[in-house]
């Protein structure tokens, strides 16, 4: 009985010490494994990082250890463009309450999205509107993040510039949308009140020519105030054998002319429409003529936006004109 009791002890240190040497070495792994960083990825890790991003991540629920998890998994390419990201919001959520958390789904891959954009990029200001807009209360869908991720800076400028005009439409606002698909019958109306002026009159090809361009940019105005941005509009030409196709004689073009590469992603984007149409000028009911080297008709090519891009505008974009209803 009295071997077992000088034992005892120096079996129970034996077992202690082992226990703790497997506890250092489990630790000593876990912490080898989470500080393990792919090569392929960059992903940003300063304390500060998630002190300045934190307002942004507490909409989604990504708080503390979840918080920590979700920007492991990030793919994060620039800190310092997640940094003006989180700076931007702080100051577009002054006087602002949180109406909604944001999901995960836009959440999270918003985050990468804007990670990819360098530190100076406007879009990033539209990124932070984006995440504004959606916490605040307005329409934010997934979508919008795959649109965020197509297009580039010249994109974003034209879409900057051309929003100008369309976000002072009340229709668009009211998701009225008659008001570009009558923009054949608005110019048509507008053309034909012009042409009342030359009634009873017979034109040389000089006054011809002035006086249809005075027409061309009445009408062009008109169209932009009723929300429709005129690209192009002009009389034709007619053919002839040292001429076999039409050609522009009279022409008015809008700023929106030959920024032609923009315009074409934008409509593949289905952000903006655009629609071609031909106007017969009503001559003979005005008692009105003209030279024979002209056809008796105006070319038009319209710009409008689509639902889908005064959706996404008024969600991405700073400057919303919200005609709320009274």
């Amino acid at each position: 009985m009295a071997k077992k009791k000088t034992t005892a002890p120096k079996i129970k240190a034996e077992a202690t010490a082992k226990a703790e040497l497997v506890a250092k070495a489990s630790y000593q792994r876990k912490r080898t494994t989470t500080e393990v960083i792919p090569p392929d990825v960059t992903r940003a890790k300063t304390a500060t990082w998630l002190t300045i991003i934190s307002p942004i991540t507490e909409w989604a629920g990504l708080k503390g250890d979840v918080l920590k998890h979700r920007r492991q998994q990030l793919r994060i390419q620039q800190e310092a463009a997640l940094d003006r990201l989180a700076k931007i919001v702080q100051s577009e959520m002054e006087g602002k309450e949180i109406v909604q958390p944001l999901p995960p789904k836009i959440m999270v891959p918003a985050l990468e999205g804007a990670s990819l954009e360098n530190p100076d990029s406007p879009l990033l200001e539209w990124w932070a509107n984006l995440l504004v807009s959606g916490a605040t209360g307005g329409k934010t869908r997934p979508y919008y993040i795959d649109l965020m991720k197509v297009i580039g800076a010249e994109e974003a400028a034209f879409l900057s510039e051309i929003w100008e005009k369309f976000s002072t439409v009340k229709e668009y606002m009211y998701e009225n949308f008659d008001v570009s698909r009558n923009t054949s019958h608005n110019l048509r109306a507008a053309i034909n009140g012009q042409l009342e002026g030359l009634k009873g009159r017979q034109l040389d090809r000089q006054t011809y020519a002035t006086e249809m361009r005075t027409i061309l940019e009445y009408s062009g105005a008109q169209a932009e105030a009723k929300g429709v941005q005129l690209e192009l509009l002009f009389a034709l030409g007619k053919r002839s054998r040292s001429l076999p196709i039409h050609t522009p004689l009279v022409v008015w073009e809008s700023k929106l002319y030959g920024r032609t590469v923009p315009l074409e992603v934008c409509i593949a984007l289905n952000l903006l429409a655009v629609e071609e149409t031909w106007i017969e000028l009503p001559l003979q009911r005005h008692q009105i003529t003209i030279p024979a080297g002209f056809e008796e008709v105006v070319y038009v090519k319209a710009v409008y936006p689509t639902k889908l891009g005064v959706d996404f505008l008024r969600a991405c974009h700073r400057r919303v004109v919200r005609n709320d209803k009274e």
